[in-house]
């Protein structure tokens, strides 16, 4: 058997080494697992310790009862159709389009007003005056209603435009713009 010569121990070792260095180094700072580690957060927790209890004897901590804040409880006009109302829980101003399902020129109307909505940001909801509940609803809260309208309404149920008959998508997205808060 052949001996290894002192010096090629040494730059066996040194290879080596080095190799264990790369390798280490690669995991530490190179590895995509810890890049995107969040921070190690720490959490100190008092016990409490019983009087009664020898001064060793120390008591289970109590869960910490996490309280969210809850939103703010909006307050819609309950005289509003239901579609309306609901779509209000969902944003400040909706555009709400008055139609009849089977009424010539009221599909366009809607296809415009749910253009404007989505070009101004905000809500959209249909209400069908065929519907006798959302008509009469509808009779409480404008005055002279017809079919194809749109209705831009603000939180709580405020009408603040009213726009009689087909109207492109353009002039709804800016009556809805001028109308958000």
């Amino acid at each position: 058997m052949s001996r290894i010569s002192p010096r090629m121990r040494i730059f066996a070792f040194a290879g080596l080494g080095l190799v264990v260095l790369l390798v280490a180094f690669q995991l530490l700072f190179l590895s995509p697992h810890n890049q995107a580690r969040p921070p190690l957060v720490i959490v100190h927790h008092k016990a409490i310790v019983h009087h009664r209890s020898s001064p060793t004897h120390k008591a289970p901590a109590k869960p910490i009862k996490r309280v969210r804040p809850s939103a703010p409880k909006l307050h819609l006009d309950l005289t509003l159709p239901a579609p309306l109302r609901k779509a209000l829980l969902h944003s400040r101003v909706v555009v709400a389009v008055l139609y009849a399902p089977d009424a010539p020129g009221d599909a366009d109307a809607v296809t415009e007003a749910r253009a404007g909505a989505k070009a101004a940001h905000v809500g959209f909801t249909m209400l069908n005056v065929r519907n006798e509940a959302i008509a009469r609803a509808l009779a409480r809260q404008v005055a002279g209603a017809s079919d194809p309208a749109v209705l831009v309404v603000r939180r709580p149920g405020t009408v603040a435009l009213k726009l009689d008959g087909y109207v492109d998508a353009a002039v709804v997205a800016q009556a809805a713009a001028n109308t958000h808060p």
